[in-house]
């Protein structure tokens, strides 16, 4: 099914509930982008993690993840399709990589290599991955900095290669970092409430480390 029918889809489910599902949704993101505490991360996944089940369980079974279509970057216009960017992405549109400062980011700045090896670890894991930060701008990162977030000179995140997975279950959490591992990504930093993984060629590779 085409991303942007199964993006459709998602609205129309969401709206046939009240806001408060979408409004989670989007609360999860922004407590996973600042760091928010593990049980409000978890409370807005699970929200997440019913609404894709009761997508597929509605008739189609579209790949996509509805965390992805609840991003809410793209300001109520369509998702920006992979496909349309020669990328063949199951569970992921490019707008989820987008810094939050610079729409169409994801798409301009992300390496094609590292997302096509997340997309393979997200059907390994068989559990929703939604992208708390893709891709950043110098202007992001140092607001990030700034605000007293643990951040490198030299992120991966400015290449366009990294991206962080919000995560707060443990057993989900081993899930995701096999995944990670079996697709080729081999650097991997574990947080209370998410977990980064990136491909940087230039840095040390077979990596685990602890935020």
């Amino acid at each position: 099914m085409p991303l942007l029918t199964a993006f459709l889809r998602v609205l129309k489910h969401l709206k046939t509930q009240s806001h408060e599902p979408a409004d989670n949704i989007r609360a999860a993101r922004n407590s996973c982008r600042n760091r928010g505490s593990v049980h409000e991360v978890a409370d807005g996944l699970g929200q997440i993690e019913g609404a894709s089940h009761n997508l597929g369980t509605a008739g189609g079974g579209s790949q996509a993840d509805v965390g992805g279509a609840a991003h809410g970057s793209t300001g109520g216009q369509a998702p920006v399709s992979p496909q349309r960017h020669g990328m063949n992405l199951n569970y992921f549109t490019l707008d989820e990589f987008d810094s939050p400062d610079a729409p169409g980011s994801g798409a301009e700045h992300m390496d094609q290599q590292f997302l096509m090896r997340l997309d393979r670890a997200r059907a390994v894991a068989k559990v929703p991955f939604v992208i708390t930060s893709g891709y950043r701008t110098q202007a992001h990162h140092d607001a990030l900095t700034a605000q007293g977030y643990p951040t490198s000179s030299t992120s991966a995140h400015l290449k366009g290669l990294a991206a962080d997975i919000a995560c707060t279950d443990s057993r989900k959490r081993m899930d995701i970092i096999e995944a990670l591992m079996a697709s080729g990504i081999r650097r991997i930093g574990i947080g209370k409430t998410f977990i980064h993984c990136d491909s940087d060629p230039t840095k040390r590779s077979r990596v685990i480390w602890t935020y």
